[in-house]
Formats: C-alpha cells, sequence, structure tokens
C-alpha cells in the first residue's frame, strides 16, 4: 500500500500573518517542518501533517 506525508508549504506577505497562519494549521494538527524563509514576494513555511507513513490518501482527514 502506498503511504505518504502530507506536506504543505503555508505563506503570506508578512510575517505576522504568517505566523497566525502557522497557529491556526497547528491547532488543525499540523506541524511546522522548516524555518520561516523567502518565498515569491512574502515568506513562506513548510508545514507536514502526521507521521511519515500514517496517511494512506487525503480521504482519511
Amino acid at each position: 500500500m502506498n503511504r505518504r506525508q502530507l506536506k504543505k508549504i503555508v505563506y503570506s506577505l508578512t510575517e505576522p500573518q504568517l505566523n497566525k497562519l502557522i497557529r491556526d494549521h497547528e491547532s488543525r494538527g499540523w506541524v511546522q517542518a522548516s524555518d520561516i524563509k523567502e518565498h515569491g514576494y512574502g515568506v513562506g513555511v513548510l508545514m507536514t501533517f502526521g507521521e511519515k507513513g500514517e496517511m494512506k490518501d487525503a480521504s482519511n482527514c
């Protein structure tokens, strides 16, 4: 069975707004997986959901 870890880049134009988005995602089970870095015209951070191999597909969320 193909198992994978869900990943996404959360981004915003300003760091204060990004920090709010990070808190919102963490309240839903996402984990910050990288430092805040420049992304496009703003800043972004990599976030993951669950442990690697835990998710079978997105319908398990």
